[in-house]
This record gives C-alpha cells, structure tokens and sequence, in this order.
C-alpha cells in the first residue's frame, strides 16, 4: 500500500472497532435498528478496507476484510450486502489467490455463506408469517402493526420489514410510526432512488427543504444515474425555497429527465410538468410554450388512463401560454397561485412515488 492508503487502512480499522462497540452498546439497550446500522457502517468500512487490500495485491488481507465485512452485514441482517462481499471472496479463491495454506479463510467463507443462507431462510419463514397474517403494503391491517414491531428484533437491519411497518402506519394514520419506519427503510436500503425521495418527500411535507436537499443531493452524487424520483424531490424542495435562484435550481437537477429519452415515461411527464411551471415563473415564456406543447404529446404516450388524467389536470393547472406561442422574454420571477403548485407538486410527487398518506397534517 501507498503511505496514504496505509493511514487510510488503519483509520478504517479503527473506524470500524469503534462502529462494533456503538453496536453492542445499542443492543444492551435494546435500540436493535441503531445497534444494526452500527454494524452496517462498521461493514462498509471493512468492505473499503479490503478494496485497499486487493489493490495493492495482499489477496488473502483483501479476503479477511471481505469476510468481516460480511460477519458486520450479517449482523445487521443485510443479506444483499454480505453477499456482495462474499462473491468477491468466492472470485479470490476461483482465480487461485487466496494461498493454500490460509485453510482458515477458506473455513470462514464456508461459515459466512452458511450463515448467509440460514439468514434468507430465515427471511422467507417471515415472509410465510406475514401471509399467514395478512400483513401486505397495500392493505390496512391494525393487527398486523404489533407483529411486525415484534419481528423488528430479529430483523433489525432488514429493509423489507420497515417498509411493511410504514406502510401500514400511513394506512392507519399513525404519523410518528410511518416516520421512523421510512427513515430506517431509507437507511438500510439507502440506493434505492424511491426511498429517498419518499424520505425527501417527508421532510417537505414538514417544511423542511434543508435536509431534503441535503438528502437529494447526497444520493445523486453518490448514485449519478437519472433518479428521476430523487429529481422530482429535489425540484420541489428547491421551490420551497422561493426565489429566482431556487426556481433555476430546479429546472436545472430536472434537466437529464428532460433530454434522456429513455427515461421512465412518468418521470418525464412530472419533470415536464414542474419545468414547465418553473419556466412560467421565471416569465421564460418561449421555454415554457414548448413544454406545454411537449406535455400534449407525452398525453398520446401516456400507458394508462390514469396517468392520462395526470397530465389533463397538469394542463388544467398551468395557464396557456400566450398566443399559442410564447415570447423570449424573461419578464422576472412570480409565483402562481399556491393552489395551482400544490397540485402540481402533488400530481408529480404522485407520478414518481405513489401517493404518501402520513395522517393529519402530511402533503
């Protein structure tokens, strides 16, 4: 290793010792979530340590670290994570680079991929008990709420179990439940594109744009791919904000949903959409008669009636745009009337993520 990879080697050591300690401070107190994503950070720190190894060619460190790696993401019962940990051992040893005589890396590979495998069995028993209960996203079920707070225990860090506790805690209305629920969902599920703007979405609906922007613009510079639900957030947190500034902003983290023409049909129509009533604030009419015209077109496209009613109440919303056309003139900045950015917020939040009912007092 280079002297800067070395100290970052040993800063990550201790990094990730001092990550395992939180944890099992968290567990005494039986805090399991925060004692899960304690592990989950002590694991990617160990997953980072190896990647140094490997580059500077010390296979077998390379193979220990991965296979720590995957002890911490067991713990925090993250299948997904130790398996990708796991493949990278198992390619080690396929490319004969793990030394034959380190017969203990080769025993504690067998040990992390039987535990991984218990783990999914696992997994799938709960999976059996919430049919058996009824428990699914899309349907109420008031007894489900204390049988899923039960399993959180044994699966603390096991993303699809929060997701069923906040959606049964929207349906039921209970606010402060869903809330955290979506927030450890986000965390232990943190590139999922839908989580975060969900998460996003939760902080505007409490006039909170700071940490929304903060979150949105984590995850795309981490993740730099369209995230059209991500940018849909985004955009509307940026508006929150007010003025000229916030209003460029937003059309301009819009803008790849824009010209990707590959790009989910939905995400265009709402990033259309915003833009369009962005450029009208900004008095960019020219800008803002040639995405109405495209919104009309993507109405043709539209792959469902529903979506079709989107985009009729999108048009009802933005007003026309002056003789069919528009001029190139940027008259300065003005709001249209709240209402009319309340449904377009919520139609293109709708479009991205679904619906986010939160109880009394959500978006």
């Amino acid at each position: 290793m280079t002297g800067t990879q070395a100290a970052e080697y040993r800063e990550l050591e201790l990094q990730s010792s001092n990550l395992l300690l939180e944890a099992d401070s968290r567990l005494v107190l039986s805090r399991y979530e925060e004692a899960a994503f304690h592990a989950l950070q002590a694991g990617r720190s160990r997953a980072r340590m190896g990647e140094l190894n490997y580059k500077a060619d010390e296979w077998a460190g390379a193979a220990e670290d991965w296979l720590s790696a995957a002890a911490c993401f067991l713990r925090a019962t993250a299948p997904q994570q130790a398996q990708t940990v796991l493949r990278l051992v198992q390619q080690l040893s396929s490319e004969g680079k793990i030394p034959a005589h380190r017969e203990d890396v080769r025993v504690a590979q067998e040990e992390r991929t039987q535990e991984l495998d218990r783990l999914r069995a696992r997994a799938r028993d709960l999976q059996r008990e919430l049919d058996a209960q009824g428990c699914r996203p899309d349907v109420a079920a008031p007894k489900a709420i204390p049988f899923l707070v039960g399993r959180v225990r044994e699966f603390p860090g096991f993303w699809p179990l929060h997701y069923l506790l906040f959606r049964q805690a929207s349906a039921l209305g209970d606010r402060a439940l869903a809330r955290k629920h979506l927030r450890w969902e986000a965390t232990f599920d943190p590139d999922n594109a839908n989580f975060t703007a969900l998460l996003g979405f939760m902080h505007l609906a409490d006039g909170r744009p700071d940490p929304a922007i903060e979150l949105g613009s984590d995850f795309l510079a981490r993740s730099p791919v369209s995230a059209g639900s991500v940018r849909v957030m985004l955009a509307n947190a940026f508006a929150q904000e007010g003025g000229a500034g916030s209003r460029e902003r937003a059309i301009e983290v819009l803008r790849p949903l824009l010209d990707d023409g590959g790009v989910d049909v939905k995400q265009r129509i709402a990033a259309v959409a915003l833009s369009a009533l962005f450029s009208r604030e900004l008095g960019q009419e020219q800008e803002f008669a040639r995405l109405l015209r495209e919104l009309e077109a993507l109405a043709g496209a539209a792959p469902s009636s529903g979506v079709a009613d989107v985009i009729a109440e999108f048009r009802r919303s933005l007003p026309a745009a002056p003789n069919g056309q528009g001029s190139s003139r940027n008259g300065g900045t003005y709001a249209l009337p709240e209402a009319v950015r309340r449904r377009l917020f919520e139609g293109a939040r709708e479009l991205t993520v679904g619906p986010m009912s939160l109880g009394a007092g959500g978006p």
